[in-house]
């Protein structure tokens, strides 16, 4: 795991791709994570997370997320920190990447 999240970061960091594109990267990482819970949840699992517990408040959590993904990297570019907008859309893909890799592992596992 720790060898494919390297290999993310990495190619990322030396990707040639404009800041849109990562955007929309992250955004169906946010799609995937809800997708992938609401499976979850579907086939017997449980939310940990106490604030997740209703289906509305996950939505409402996705949809802020893709606005932070998106809006705050864009702010930082339009205000001339290009460097930190671009590190700032590589921690968001490598944080959503992670929580799609835990909710597809429990997929894998079954419900506990």
């Amino acid at each position: 795991m720790k060898t494919a999240l390297s290999l993310v970061i990495v190619l990322s960091m030396a990707s040639p791709a404009r800041g849109a594109t990562l955007d929309w990267v992250n955004a169906g990482l946010v799609g995937a994570d809800i997708a992938t819970t609401e499976v979850i949840l579907s086939r017997g699992g449980r939310e940990l997370n106490p604030f997740m517990q209703n289906r509305g408040t996950r939505s409402a959590w996705a949809a802020a997320r893709i606005v932070v993904a998106v809006q705050v990297p864009r702010e930082l570019e339009k205000s001339g920190h290009k460097g930190w907008a671009r590190g700032l859309r590589v921690a968001y893909l490598v944080i959503g990447g992670a929580i799609v890799t835990h909710n597809a592992i429990q997929l894998a596992r079954g419900p506990r």
